[in-house]
């Protein structure tokens, strides 16, 4: 089990996780600054992500016209304009799924740096962490301060669509879950960036679902996380579920035979992909109040909460 030292969590949603021991903080910059090990606090990771906030200006921000160019950008095109070398590494899981991890390096980079890996949330990508103004997306903000970042991306995402045997369009490759993706998309990808990097351990920074593959991970295999991590910091982690009040959630405890039931009629077992995709509107079409609903969960109903310019 992993050590009160080693997990760090931002704003926790549930405490009911099996046997692990949790820290929830007030003071982040102090508490985590104490909760992390010497080596790592020289480089607060604590007052890195904290120095980032939702909607802010800047300079470049003020001075845009029209639509932000980064909206038509990939994700090799922002690292590279912002002065960084992005590198693609292809990685498969042991049940067969194909997944492209990432790696960004700055021109100072030095072999041997620790290794941070960065996980995102659900329907997201590694795009989450480069997305931000470049002085306030946290993968940018971490390769400054001299860290070796490595940016995960899950099964079924735009960056991992791929399989050994399986078809991509077909119910048994879309048929996982978060337990899948800390069972074996998280250790693939950590396994390959260790050795690659030749470190030891890393440290996991996850967001919302890339917290619940690991607390998954951390209560089936605790000795192999104990081996490869130093340390864990969980943004808007999820453990359970019962006592959220977001609408989408409540529907979707009753209603999910509805979703299915829509889903294999119409043949779509990927479900909230690319929002142009034609399944998206074919079933968006069919049960209208899931999208609004879906559509209020990510961007939040409070403007002042959204940073509007970079939707």
């Amino acid at each position: 089990m992993l050590s009160l030292s080693k997990l760090v969590t931002f704003s926790l949603l549930s405490h009911e996780i099996q046997g692990a021991q949790l820290l929830e903080i007030k003071d982040p910059i102090t508490e985590v600054s104490d909760a992390v090990s010497s080596e790592i606090s020289k480089k607060d990771l604590a007052e890195l992500l904290l120095e980032l906030p939702v909607g802010s200006s800047s300079p470049y921000q003020e001075s845009r016209v029209g639509a932000d160019p980064d909206m038509y950008r990939s994700f090799d095109e922002i690292v590279t304009e912002n002065g960084y070398t992005s590198e693609h590494h292809p990685v498969v899981t042991k049940d067969g799924y194909q997944l492209n991890l990432y790696r960004i390096k700055s021109k100072n980079f030095k072999p041997g740096s620790k290794v941070i890996f960065l996980q995102h949330g659900i329907t997201d990508s590694a795009d989450g962490w480069i997305m931000n103004y470049p002085n306030k997306s946290v993968a940018f903000r971490l390769v400054e301060a001299g860290y070796d970042v490595w940016l995960g991306n899950q099964r079924g995402t735009k960056y991992s669509i791929g399989h050994q045997f399986l078809d991509t369009k077909s119910k048994e490759y879309w048929s996982f879950s978060w337990s899948e993706m800390g069972d074996y998309d998280a250790v693939a990808q950590v396994d390959y960036a260790l050795k690659h990097a030749d470190q030891k351990k890393m440290v996991w920074i996850g967001h919302s679902q890339g917290t619940t593959q690991m607390f998954h991970a951390l209560s089936s295999n605790q000795q192999y996380w104990d081996d490869r991590m130093e340390l864990f910091i969980g943004i808007a982690p999820v453990t359970a579920l019962k006592h959220c009040s977001a609408g989408l959630f409540k529907k979707l405890s009753w209603s999910i035979p509805i979703v299915e039931e829509a889903a294999n009629i119409l043949g779509i077992y990927e479900i909230l992909g690319p929002l142009a995709s034609d399944a998206t509107v074919a079933f968006c079409s069919y049960i209208p109040w899931f999208c609004k609903e879906f559509e209020g969960f990510v961007i939040t109903h409070d403007p002042e909460y959204d940073n509007s310019d970079r939707f």
